[in-house]
């Protein structure tokens, strides 16, 4: 996704030494436009900040719950690099995203590409002009029917600005140009990032699956479990360290500190499901924690952000 650099707030940080959750908890208490953009060997994802609030998510490939799979991806090894827009690029890029198509891929050779931007400008029109030929890409940002930004890339290099005009007329005499005409749409476009959501998830499932595990294994075997287990992975995950925990566990309850990441919270509670699920299939069999699992589904079917037990529960690793 070609997208207008703007004014660099981190270039190439490494996910390595940034809580993306945190990042963009920051972003929104500062009230930030522009946009975060996310890069793994295998994922790439863009959100989008209008004023601190969330406007817009782009990932490469479809996912039912965007924003969670952007954010999750960055617990994984890659490159973040966060830019300051003008709110109203940033409305354009967000909204183009879902935008209605108006046409797409017609050859420039039947385009009169000068009359169509004096239409437009007209008809007072908001959204994109998407050009392409052989590798090179070249974007004109429109708002209320003027140009708010300009981007070409090419091969070799990016170019922003007035000299995106000299592109596009060398891309008036290209045969194999194709133009393309993006309109933005306003929906309901405000996403909620939810820490707390987050952390009363968690606590939903536990208090529900601590019940199910100890109506197996017998009263008490739970809370031994999970410190043996907390114990076993406090090198990975410090919140659970036993000496000096940020998830307490009393009785059928987790007490979950603020600061801990939810990132870090939902991989590392999964790991501890997906090492109890092993040990009680070595106890009580395969029959009984099968039904034991069918039960929590039912029981946990509405509640949000359980995806990632559900496969813990059946030996599937994070990808």
């Amino acid at each position: 996704m070609l997208l207008p650099k703007g004014r660099p707030i981190h270039e190439d940080l490494g996910t390595a030494y940034v809580k993306l959750d945190h990042l963009v908890r920051d972003l929104i208490e500062e009230g930030f436009s522009g946009y975060l953009k996310l890069d793994n060997p295998d994922f790439s994802g863009v959100l989008f900040f209008e004023q601190g609030k969330i406007s817009g998510v782009y990932t490469d490939s479809p996912a039912d719950n965007p924003l969670m799979t952007l954010v999750k991806e960055g617990s994984k090894e890659g490159v973040l690099n966060v830019y300051s827009l003008p709110t109203e690029v940033v409305y354009i890029l967000a909204t183009a995203t879902g935008g209605e198509k108006i046409f797409e891929d017609l050859p420039m050779e039947i385009i009169n590409v000068d009359g169509l931007l004096s239409y437009l400008s007209r008809e007072d029109f908001t959204g994109t002009v998407k050009i392409e030929a052989d590798g090179e890409l070249l974007l004109l940002l429109l708002f209320e029917g003027e140009p708010v930004e300009l981007v070409y890339e090419g091969v070799e290099d990016v170019i922003q600005g007035e000299g995106v005009w000299a592109k596009l007329e060398e891309f008036k005499t290209l045969p194999q140009a194709k133009l393309s005409l993006f309109k933005s749409v306003e929906t309901d476009r405000r996403l909620q990032f939810d820490p707390q959501g987050i952390r009363n998830s968690v606590k939903s499932f536990f208090q529900v699956y601590i019940s199910a595990v100890e109506k197996l294994l017998g009263k008490g075997r739970f809370g031994r479990l999970f410190r043996e287990i907390s114990l076993e992975l406090a090198d990975e995950y410090p919140f659970l360290d036993p000496f000096a925990p940020q998830v307490i566990l009393s009785g059928t309850t987790l007490d979950i500190e603020e600061d801990v990441s939810v990132l870090d919270l939902m991989e590392g509670m999964e790991r501890i499901v997906r090492e109890m699920s092993r040990v009680i299939k070595e106890q009580k069999g395969e029959k009984s924690f099968n039904r034991m699992v069918q039960e929590l589904k039912v029981v946990l079917k509405n509640e949000p952000y359980m995806e990632g037990f559900w496969r813990s529960m059946e030996g599937e690793e994070q990808t």
